[in-house]
């Protein structure tokens, strides 16, 4: 996440309404997508290879909370809710808006993890990533979130919203130089992790022959991993590398709407490719159009023992 420290007030009078308006907008439109996203994806969802589903049902549903703080901190802002008269709401909203992000990058990880270990070893990863054990993964990444909440309200991390020109920063009584590391190391994992993690996958796939980018399948498959690699790979090289002017509007603008965009990337490609996830929005729309589901779902599945990509 973009979190550069600015130390001037951007936005007055018009300029703030305008400023929250942008806000809403991305923000209200994403919460938009990631609903369409979890009516598309709420029947897939489940263990052994389907368990991906569940992992991309959870991020949608903590993108949803990350976004709704945003909207919620910007119009608090409109409402001229000044952070150095209730610092504890500011920082309250911050520790749920970044104890939601990592969390989400911790899940992205564990979806690429998902992804290959069911493409290398598609027929003895069910026995030991056994239903039991995914339910604790998914125990402690509840409890990483709930941890990572409450640690953001002590005196040991912190970050707060600021009214004053719409954005995240850095508390700097609360060891800022520890929180500026782990945001610097979510960063260059998703830039990083993705594309190694993919790059090994897909030369795997390729070796064993089930990959030859001639059926439409597989290359909205391919186009799908590599849309959301590309986006995450830019946005870290803009939050890592790009110096623009944060004591801008403009600049301010460009930065929290980076941050914003990164909650759509990893659907966007589903919404727009994945045929399952049509059929289910279509199924929606005309119930009679997904015939039989049940049986339907039981072909899905037996193909996505060698390739878990959908």
């Amino acid at each position: 996440m973009s979190t550069t420290p600015v130390p001037l007030p951007l936005y007055v009078g018009t300029d703030k309404t305008y400023a929250f308006i942008w806000h809403s907008f991305v923000s209200i439109l994403s919460i938009s997508l990631h609903l369409v996203f979890i009516l598309g994806i709420r029947k897939l969802c489940g263990w052994n290879s389907n368990f991906s589903f569940t992992l991309l049902l959870i991020n949608s549903l903590l993108c949803i909370l990350r976004l709704a703080i945003q909207f919620i901190a910007a119009l608090s802002a409109v409402f001229q809710l000044e952070c150095t008269q209730h610092p504890d709401v500011c920082i309250g909203f911050a520790s749920l808006a970044f104890a939601s992000y990592f969390t989400i990058v911790i899940l992205n990880f564990l979806l690429t993890f998902h992804r290959l270990v069911y493409t290398a070893f598609p027929f003895k990863v069910n026995r030991y990533l056994r239903k039991s054990i995914l339910q604790v993964i998914l125990a402690n990444l509840l409890l990483f979130f709930l941890c990572f909440a409450v640690v953001l309200n002590t005196d040991l991390l912190g970050a707060t919203w600021n009214d004053l020109y719409m954005g995240w920063k850095v508390v700097l009584t609360r060891n800022p130089d520890v929180f500026l590391f782990l945001n610097s190391l979510s960063n260059y994992g998703i830039g990083c992790i993705n594309l190694v993690a993919y790059s090994f996958l897909f030369a795997l796939l390729f070796q064993r022959k089930l990959l030859s980018f001639k059926r439409n399948r597989e290359l909205k498959m391919t186009l799908q991993v590599l849309c959301t690699v590309v986006c995450e790979v830019v946005l870290f090289v803009y939050w890592q590398f790009c110096t623009s002017d944060m004591n801008a509007p403009w600049g301010r603008i460009v930065g929290e709407t980076t941050n914003l965009l990164f909650f759509d990337i990893t659907i966007l490609p589903y919404l727009i490719l994945n045929g399952n996830i049509h059929a289910q929005l279509k199924a929606i729309i005309k119930p009679n159009s997904l015939q039989p589901p049940q049986s339907t779902l039981k072909v899905m599945q037996s193909k996505e023992v060698t390739i878990v990509l959908r």
